[in-house]
């Protein structure tokens, strides 16, 4: 199966000509791809909130119908000269300054004067100020004013060198989104020295490369460009390549021990693969997933001597009840090694993962929305917040066409489940919008019901018992 991009589905949801020809597949496709048909959903929103908003905005005066923005007519600052006073443009400028000089020596000897003192002091304080501090290693990174670079800076943000990128601002707004950076500044090797991490899509003449995962030493000389994702096949769809990197984690094994860096070549719709790359940019594993993954982190577990790394998104296995379904995935990042799947999405054709932990399903209860469209769908939308008590709360988020109601799931640190709730928005807005009956005690079965859809993968079946993955019982593919 081919994705269509997002350029494609946007001139779909426009309805343009240039895609008149490929409404049909498109829709098709659409009916058939759970992960296309959400993006396409949420333009036909952010289209009709744009075009609402210019709806209800006032017009300016003397703006022209269809008119994107107003350009400010062109003005000219006057001032009065007198005669003699203007030098032709192209006069050198030596020559100015001794006429001004001429018509008037008082001001400019005195201007000379202090000129003079301000540049002996301000050479002072260059001297002082270079003995006294140095530039220091990286610290952070910012994105700059245009969104076309990431500034590397030390301590005091200031900034030492830059690299360009697509687009900075998105990256930014990934951050927020999916509580991770793109960009990390990190001691890969264990040796004391500083590298700087990028999965940020960056151009190369008029396109953009948005599967490479790049590594600079601390003064910005480039050190590998790792091109990740694959043309995979599953349970005979075809997926050719076509993927962009996710925010990465990096896992240090130790203060004195090379770190690991992880990532994911996805397009945020099925299949994702997740990979685990060594300090010298060598590729040790893959781990593929038909769904897709929203949010990635690493975290200590109890019983665990060293870093989990934790998935949260969607795994869309079709069977005969359709059920794609809300997934966390707990991995073992050592044990990602050579090219495997994961155990409760078979059917790239791969061996099975023995790196899985643990594999939760989420199912919610329904609610009523329209069921020709992707809406209703439940997701995971970002890696775990840590509650009060230790516990990793997940959001699970309904897609709805004027809502996101949102159920949180509480885990504590060996995985099991304490408890579904609801935050008070969400909680209104499932009594009053979508749950029949408005009645407290709705909301109380509601959850109930919440509560019982998570279950447990133990590698062959589905069990409401907090339970691992056992690979004794991962089925082959040949079975």
């Amino acid at each position: 199966m081919t994705h269509y991009d997002e350029h494609t589905l946007t001139l779909y949801v426009l309805g343009h000509e240039s895609v008149k020809a490929e409404r049909e597949a498109i829709a098709t496709h659409l009916a058939e791809c759970r992960g296309c048909s959400e993006i396409a959903a949420t333009l036909r929103l952010l289209h009709a909130e744009v075009g609402s908003e210019l709806e209800a905005a006032p017009a300016e005066a003397g703006d022209e119908p269809g008119e994107l923005m107003r350009i400010p007519g062109e003005r000219t600052l006057r001032r009065s000269h007198r005669a003699g006073d203007i030098e032709p443009a192209g006069a050198p400028i030596g020559r100015r300054v001794m006429r001004y000089a001429y018509r008037h020596p008082v001001t400019s000897g005195a201007a000379v004067l202090v000129a003079g003192f301000l540049l002996f002091l301000s050479g002072q304080s260059l001297l002082e100020r270079a003995g006294a501090r140095k530039l220091g290693p990286p610290a952070m990174y910012r994105v700059d004013d245009k969104g076309t670079a990431i500034e590397i800076c030390d301590h005091d943000e200031v900034g030492l060198w830059s690299f360009p990128v697509t687009d900075g601002r998105t990256v930014q707004v990934s951050e927020a989104e999916l509580n991770a950076r793109m960009t990390r500044i990190v001691d890969l090797d264990g040796n004391g020295g500083l590298n700087v991490v990028t999965s940020t899509a960056y151009p190369e003449g008029e396109r953009s490369v948005t599967n490479a995962l790049r590594i600079f030493s601390e003064t910005g000389t480039s050190l590998n460009t790792i091109l990740l994702g694959r043309s995979v096949t599953f349970r005979g769809g075809e997926y050719p390549l076509y993927f962009q990197l996710s925010p990465i984690v990096v896992i240090n094994h130790g203060p004195k021990d090379s770190a690991e860096i992880i990532t994911m070549a996805c397009n945020y719709r099925s299949p994702c693969g997740v990979y685990r790359i060594n300090a010298r940019g060598e590729v040790l594993g893959e781990y593929w997933h038909y769904g897709w993954v929203r949010g990635i982190c690493a975290r200590k577990l109890s019983g665990m001597d060293h870093d989990m790394l934790i998935l949260c998104g969607a795994n869309e296995v079709r069977d005969a009840q359709d059920s794609a379904f809300a997934c966390i995935i707990v991995l073992d990042p050592r044990k990602i090694s050579g090219v495997t799947e994961g155990t409760a999405s078979r059917g790239f054709g791969f061996g099975p993962s023995k790196a899985e932990m643990f594999y939760i399903r989420a199912e919610l209860p329904r609610i009523p929305v329209n069921p020709d469209s992707s809406y209703g769908k439940e997701s995971f939308t970002t890696a775990p917040i840590i509650g009060d008590d230790g516990s990793l709360i997940f959001r699970c988020v309904y897609r709805t066409p004027t809502h996101k109601p949102m159920v949180l799931y509480s885990f504590d640190d060996r995985m099991a489940l304490k408890a579904a709730f609801l935050d008070d928005n969400s909680r209104e807005v499932l009594r009053q919008r979508y749950l029949a009956d408005h009645s407290p005690q709705a909301i109380d079965r509601f959850l109930e019901m919440a509560h019982a859809g998570v279950s447990y993968w133990d590698g062959r079946e589905w069990t409401s018992t907090p339970a691992r993955v056992t690979q004794s019982r991962v089925v082959s593919s040949s079975d």
